[in-house]
């Protein structure tokens, strides 16, 4: 999850409830929640199990920075829900930016798990290529982990603690 003017990243491999946690961290503190869609061809690579390259990725990369910039500009904060599994992904979306990116870890197992109760575009064998192109963030890249086999509530309290997020006062 990446948080723009204020905005939030989640990163995580796939189906780490990623979009539900994203959405509740933006009806939390009521700011717009972007999900940008993968590039169709990039789907149709996934659906046939190729694993995409840092190639594939960068277009997909440098919209959701030019709607970061638009919503900064106008005065809105953002959460988006983004993989984001390389630092230099994130670098990529935190150009010009101080993005707080939140990690949502599993271990391969939940993930498999989780991917296998799930009608998901990505077949289950690339998870393992997921796995091997995350690079966990860190924590001078402004960001935090938090467990999913947490229930989603307590990721959300969890986030909201350790971003030190409040609701506007409208």
């Amino acid at each position: 999850v990446c948080l723009c003017a204020s905005v939030c990243v989640s990163v995580s491999v796939c189906v780490c409830v990623r979009m539900e946690v994203s959405k509740k961290i933006a009806t939390y503190i009521y700011i717009y929640i972007y999900i940008q869609k993968i590039i169709e061809e990039n789907i149709i690579k996934m659906k046939n199990g190729v694993a995409l390259t840092d190639q594939d990725r960068m277009p997909w990369l440098k919209t959701i920075v030019s709607k970061c910039e638009h919503e900064t500009k106008i005065g809105n904060d953002l959460v988006i829900a983004c993989s984001a599994l390389k630092k230099s992904y994130r670098s990529v979306l935190n150009d010009g930016f101080e993005h707080r990116f939140i990690h949502l870890k599993g271990d391969i197992r939940t993930i498999k798990n989780r991917m296998l109760g799930r009608d998901h575009f990505m077949p289950i064998q690339l998870i393992d290529s997921q796995f091997a192109t995350l690079e966990t963030p860190s924590k001078d890249e402004n960001s935090i982990s938090i467990d999913i086999k947490l229930p989603v509530n307590n990721q959300i309290e969890e986030i909201v603690s350790q971003l030190n997020l409040t609701r506007p006062v409208y």
